[in-house]
């Protein structure tokens, strides 16, 4: 009986026992760039030990935060060095995710020592960070929302010849993907992921933290809004998987479908509901979303769009109206995502005299670049423009991040089919911007840090329709055929030969680290 008794009691204690975990206890400055972190809840000892690692960072009494590395000292004790503080004593010590575990592989969450509650803030500006468009829109019959076809597709069918996707993505590291009608070089099945199952959010924003990208900023699009309940799920998904792995988060509403006599209200409803329901404007309860000037961040693609009817009055109702800091209304930090042109007209942009009220009232400003440069020398051409952008908001204290782009194709989604026969686009080739194997992408990022930019927008992390992503793309030999009898050149576009499937991962992370030099 005594023996039932104690194995009832060990049961009961042990759901206790895993629940442990790492979690900061004290911090301590000890000299100029120089401090000391104790853990507690560690069991045995932190990990790994011996060597210097990544995903602390450091600020003075400034608030400004640079890249710090840390050591394990003692056995729940950590050495924290930071380069860019050697000439100041440290104010906080936070740290935004990494490899730090104790000696049973539970991980250390990330943790600040500030104590403010706005202190307490992972990503208080955007400055310094490299951030990635994130979609998350593909699905299919089966997935974690069972909605139907998404993104995949074109014409209603998703089959060789027919679809609308121009990569394949690298499947190799997917713990959970679906079979398809299209056949792999070695004549296996070729399988596919869900944007909206678990797995995916998970594997993809571990790469974001593993390759050093600061984070992303998921797409919320009004139609979405408007017809598509299901997709406020996805936001909770990708917020709780950037949490887990210590990335920033923004949600920014692609509007560039927005009318100048339509109605606003559900944007500025569903913005605040998603305060409501995930804490986006709760430093307590969403410590990872970006904030800028002590409030939250809210992107809006397509504002002042040109060939667009959508109104500044418009943008300023949302701006007043969606709730912000302290729960007030009007107390957001609004990103511009806008015309290549917006300071000079024209284009792409609307008018800039009537639009510039609109503009000096974002915290941020980041002009969509994508096909509006297409080689490495055009890329160059644009210095001028770029520098003046970013003077104009030094001048009205806005932060300035430029969108860098790995290359065009979208042969496939413009692909257009009636009864099962295809018309194909005129203006819209296979590899309409070459990648030429990323010197096109470091082209742009290395310019942009030489340039001075405050931040930068990485476009798109997972945009396979529009041959933007930087995820891991499958190579030539786990890339299946695309052509069929009514389209016998179709193809799809793979990762270049020599190049690893993680090569613009690559590149963005180091891109991300320098911006913090």
């Amino acid at each position: 009986m005594t023996n039932r008794i104690l194995l009832l009691s060990l049961i009961l204690f042990l759901p206790f026992i895993a629940q442990a975990q790492p979690r900061f206890d004290r911090f301590e400055a000890e000299n100029t760039g120089r401090a000391r972190v104790w853990m507690t809840g560690v069991s045995d000892k932190l990990q790994p030990q011996g060597r210097y690692i990544d995903g602390f960072e450091m600020a003075g009494d400034d608030g400004i935060f640079y890249a710090a590395s840390a050591k394990v000292v003692a056995t729940d004790e950590l050495l924290v060095l930071c380069d860019a503080l050697c000439e100041a004593e440290p104010a906080i010590v936070r740290y935004v995710g990494g490899e730090l575990t104790d000696a049973t592989g539970l991980p250390v969450e990330p943790f600040t020592s500030a104590t403010s509650v706005f202190d307490q803030l992972l990503y208080p500006s955007y400055r310094g960070l490299l951030m990635c468009g994130y979609q998350a829109w593909f699905q299919l019959p089966g997935d974690a929302l069972n909605t139907g076809w998404s993104h995949y597709p074109n014409g209603g069918a998703f089959r060789p010849g027919q679809c609308g996707i121009e990569f394949w993505p690298d499947m190799a590291e997917y713990t959970k993907s679906y079979p398809t009608e299209f056949t792999n070089p070695d004549g296996t099945v070729a399988r596919i992921f869900s944007s909206v199952d678990d797995e995916t959010f998970d594997l993809h924003f571990r790469w974001m933290r593993d390759y050093g990208i600061d984070g992303a900023l998921l797409q919320r699009f009004k139609s979405s809004v408007e017809s598509r309940p299901w997709t406020r799920q996805i936001v909770g998904k990708a917020i709780e998987a950037a949490r887990r792995y210590g990335r920033a988060f923004i949600l920014e509403y692609d509007l560039s479908g927005l009318g100048g006599e339509q109605s606003v209200q559900q944007i500025i409803d569903d913005w605040n509901w998603m305060c409501e329901q995930y804490g986006l404007n709760d430093p307590e309860r969403c410590p990872n979303y970006v904030w800028e000037n002590g409030r939250p961040v809210v992107g809006f693609f397509g504002l002042g769009l040109g060939g667009k009817t959508c109104k500044p009055e418009q943008y300023f109702e949302m701006f007043n109206k969606m709730r912000g800091r302290d729960n007030q209304e009007g107390a957001i930090a609004p990103l511009a995502g806008c015309g290549y042109y917006w300071r000079t007209s024209g284009g792409d942009a609307l008018d800039f005299a009537e639009w510039e009220p609109v503009y000096k009232r974002c915290a941020i400003i980041s002009p969509w670049a994508v096909g509006r440069y297409s080689s490495q020398d055009a890329f160059t051409q644009k210095r001028q423009q770029v520098i003046a952008d970013l003077r104009w908001c030094q001048a009205n204290n806005v932060v300035y991040a430029p969108v860098a782009f790995p290359g065009f194709s979208w042969h496939n989604l413009k692909t257009s089919w009636s009864g099962g026969v295809p018309q194909f686009p005129t203006n819209a080739p296979y590899d309409a911007i070459p990648r030429e194997k990323g010197a096109f992408f470091k082209k742009q990022l290395d310019s942009y840090r030489t340039w001075g930019v405050d931040g930068i927008f990485v476009a798109m992390f997972d945009e396979l329709d529009e041959g933007t992503a930087i995820f891991k793309l499958a190579d030539a030999a786990h890339t299946p055929s695309n052509a069929s009898d009514v389209n016998p050149d179709g193809r799809f576009l793979y990762t270049e030969d020599g190049i690893p499937t993680d090569h613009y991962l690559r590149l963005a992370g180091e891109a991300a680290q320098g911006l913090k030099k």
